[in-house]
């Protein structure tokens, strides 16, 4: 969540300030004034953060001063039309949004009471960083002083506990980050009283920590996340989902995370479609849907794109014998071998290949299946996936490459460009 930072000891007077300076940059003549001004006050927090701001972070922080930039500029040209002006109010608005609060009521109370709780700032958020940090001590500590803690919620929109803040997803940005330690942490937490399937999220969210804990990042990169959802079921945790409905299981296998999503079904999480059997790999369960339970058409070309994105090749080999079209579009109209390729899955695009797909397909965003394959490769690569041999099969197989002779800036990758005369 794109949330700027506070010091642990804010002062409101400072925020009031701030916000009457963006009203005045705001009614400037200057075009520029409030850009200017969102600069500053982003260069200021960056300052303040020391030198070890990471680029996710300040990107995060950038987009949250943008959306001030959007919302200040655009009433100021709504007022040149006659609409209403910037006022303070709006000003304030933009301000506690960028911190994550419902408004400026919520956002002044929060600064002006709860960062007093204690000499390093509000009580929750002090815990907050304990938990994204791994301090086990710390957090002891504070969960001694004030149990109240295990249940407490944070005051910004998310509303999340502190078990929520172990899945670092959906919290604010700053503290997205995974400890090593994170098992331990859960298990403190837990052992305290900590409410498992509490929902958090905004609105009327159904959102839990065990589903931003199966969809977040950071614990699979951390290698914690499998652990984790162990001990959230130890705990209780319902591997169906609050509502019944096989979310965690579901939403692990559609943000790609298949090891999440296998071992809730090893700790009795229902497979529920013949996608999801496809895509955990479960070539038994694939053929009871298909042969026992009449898988439709849509779903057994949903099943070939999971089978195809996790590398699952005797599943897809079997679909595409029951009559799944090789060529068929799925989600943002990519084919198997775009999954395939975007992956790094050499086999499945080996048998995909094998079958005659077309080559000249393209996804949504205008990509073949090569253009697919140097995406991620750029841009979100996959662990271990041998990006340069998918793309010197793709070669072979007769696609275009359709970017520069400058090549993608990639030096493997450019290698096999380069050997089959394609770059400089």
């Amino acid at each position: 969540m794109d949330t700027l930072p506070l010091p642990a000891r804010p002062d409101l007077a400072d925020y009031i300030k701030l916000t009457e300076e963006l009203v005045e940059a705001a009614r400037s003549e200057s075009a520029n004034a409030v850009q200017e001004w969102c600069g500053g006050w982003l260069e200021s927090i960056v300052r303040s953060s020391g030198p070890d701001l990471t680029d996710f972070v300040r990107g995060s922080w950038e987009r949250a001063i943008g959306e001030v930039d959007k919302g200040a500029r655009g009433k100021s040209e709504a007022a040149k039309e006659g609409g209403a002006g910037f006022e303070l109010a709006d000003a304030q608005a933009l301000v506690a949004h960028a911190h994550s609060f419902g408004g400026w009521d919520a956002f002044a109370r929060f600064v002006d009471e709860d960062t007093r709780q204690t000499p390093e700032g509000a009580e929750f958020e002090v815990a907050a960083d304990a938990v994204v940090d791994g301090n086990v001590a710390r957090l002891r500590s504070l969960l001694r002083e004030n149990p109240a803690l295990t249940h407490a919620r944070s005051a910004r929109i998310h509303h999340a506990t502190l078990l929520y803040y172990l899945a670092a997803n959906g919290i604010e940005d700053f503290r997205q980050r995974s400890p090593g330690n994170a098992p331990e942490i859960a298990r403190l937490l837990l052992d305290a009283g900590a409410e498992v399937d509490a929902l958090c999220g905004m609105g009327n969210s159904d959102d839990t920590p065990m589903l931003a804990l199966v969809t977040s990042v950071h614990p699979h990169h951390m290698g914690v996340a499998t652990e984790l959802i162990e001990i959230f079921v130890e705990a209780g945790s319902k591997v169906n989902g609050v509502k019944g409905d096989n979310a965690p299981v579901r939403l692990a296998l559609k943000f790609g995370y298949p090891d999440s999503a296998a071992a809730l079904v090893r700790l009795g999480a229902e497979v529920k479609t013949v996608a999801m059997a496809a895509g955990l790999g479960r070539l038994d369960l694939t053929k009871e849907f298909v042969e026992e339970r009449g898988a439709s058409e849509s779903e057994l070309a949903a099943a070939f794109e999971d089978a195809c994105r996790f590398g699952r090749t005797d599943i897809a080999k079997y679909l595409l014998a029951t009559g799944v079209d090789v060529d068929g579009q799925g989600t943002w109209k990519m084919t198997g071998l775009m999954w395939a390729a975007s992956q790094g899955h050499l086999d499945t695009m080996a048998m995909i290949l094998n079958r005659g797909p077309s080559l000249e397909l393209r996804n949504e965003f205008g990509g073949t299946a090569m253009g697919t394959a140097l995406h991620f490769a750029i841009n979100s690569p996959r662990p271990g996936a041998d990006y340069p041999a998918v793309i010197d099969m793709l070669l072979n197989a007769g696609l275009k490459f359709e970017g520069t002779r400058k090549g993608t800036g990639l030096d493997d990758i450019d290698a096999v460009l380069r050997r089959h005369g394609k770059v400089d």
